[in-house]
């Protein structure tokens, strides 16, 4: 055999080893059922033409080409679910996105903290109806245990602000912030239909709220609110009263989007922890007085009623994170509190355990909130 067939014969051995290798790497790595998400504050739209999360062998697209962002912001928002729903950790987030609001493009790719990710969709459900069993997926067809973690959400904001989420049943947790460069060559044809400037024109004719134009026209658009939402204090959470009540669930929502779920089996539900939080918005409380009788309430630590209806009275809540939380009691208490010193929330209980009252208390220092809605009822 002359040398150059044995050059081809070496090639293609080394090929045909290499195609091996790589699908005995891929037979090997572990995948996870979860799905991608993307989305934008429900007022400063964006527009995705290329964004997904990258795996060592494969991608999640993230929204369709050329589609609006939905939702809003750290919500699930626009989807695109493909196959079975079981990939591998991703490694990185490509983010290439049109901000309508400040009619720019951002692009960016971001390594992910994919251990962290990982040990995440490791977890399983501490749900009592859910911990240690197992369900049918429609999406692959499997049977799966129930797992805490199965959404991983990408959300962009004024001044390429990205923000990634870890999202399941029983809560969300903010992993990661990174920030999209502005980019000036993007053919705008090749992603878009119409053109930017009858984009612009209609967005500004009936597509922005009358508060988006006047701050596009003064050019006054809150590039900081997002990181303003994602601040945090040292807080915990405890029920006082008179007849022996010990929480039974908590559910926490918080301005960043973060949400905490605790359950009846949780040995930290009814002594919480101080722990570095968001400023929270909305609880959710069951409790149980000493003679077993059970109780719930649901409140909004907003005044306006409405987010109240929005929230329990309709399957739409429209405003998750609104621009103006910044003019309500709660964030104005937090913001005039020390920063360093632990803060307690307290919900009081009358001894009918009828009513109840949100209290902030810094060592000596108790501020009744009184400017929330609060709804209390008792469970036969």
């Amino acid at each position: 055999m002359d040398n150059f067939k044995k050059k081809v014969l070496n090639l293609i051995l080394i090929i045909a080893l290499s195609i091996n290798l790589t699908s005995c790497q891929k037979l090997f790595m572990k995948e996870y059922k979860y799905d991608g998400y993307a989305s934008c504050d429900n007022e400063y739209y964006c527009k995705n033409y290329s964004s997904s999360f990258h795996t060592p062998n494969d991608f999640i697209p993230l929204v369709g080409p050329a589609g609006t962002m939905g939702g809003s912001w750290g919500d699930s928002g626009g989807e695109q679910v493909i196959g079975d729903g079981f990939n591998e950790v991703p490694k990185d987030l490509r983010m290439h996105y049109y901000s309508e609001t400040e009619d720019k493009f951002y692009e960016g790719t971001f390594d992910l903290p994919s251990e962290e990710i990982e040990k995440m969709l490791q977890e399983e459900s501490t749900h009592p109806d859910n911990q240690g069993k197992t369900f049918k997926d429609t999406q692959s067809g499997r049977t799966l245990k129930y797992m805490k973690y199965d959404k991983i959400i990408a959300s962009v904001s004024l001044g390429g602000e990205v923000t990634v989420w870890m999202r399941g049943m029983e809560g969300q947790k903010l992993i990661a912030t990174y920030f999209a460069k502005e980019v000036l060559n993007v053919d705008w044809s090749s992603n878009f239909y119409n053109s930017r400037e009858e984009n612009m024109e209609f967005n500004m004719d009936k597509g922005f709220s009358e508060r988006i134009k006047q701050e596009i026209k003064t050019k006054t658009l809150p590039y900081k609110l997002w990181q303003t939402f994602k601040e945090k204090y040292k807080w915990r959470y405890k029920i006082e009263g008179n007849h022996g009540e010990k929480l039974t669930e908590v559910d926490i929502k918080m301005i960043n989007a973060e949400e905490e779920r605790l359950y009846s089996n949780n040995p930290v539900l009814n002594n919480d922890p101080y722990a570095p939080r968001a400023i929270p918005y909305n609880f959710q409380l069951d409790w149980q007085e000493s003679s077993g009788q059970k109780y719930k309430s649901w409140m909004i630590l907003r005044e306006d009623i409405k987010y109240y209806l929005e929230e329990y009275k309709s399957l739409l809540i429209e405003e998750k994170n609104p621009q103006d939380f910044l003019e309500e009691e709660i964030f104005k208490v937090f913001s005039s509190l020390d920063k360093d010193k632990p803060i307690d929330i307290i919900f009081r209980v009358n001894g009918s355990n009828k009513e109840l009252k949100v209290i902030v208390k810094q060592e000596n220092k108790e501020i009744p909130l009184t400017k929330i809605t609060v709804r209390v009822f008792k469970i036969d």
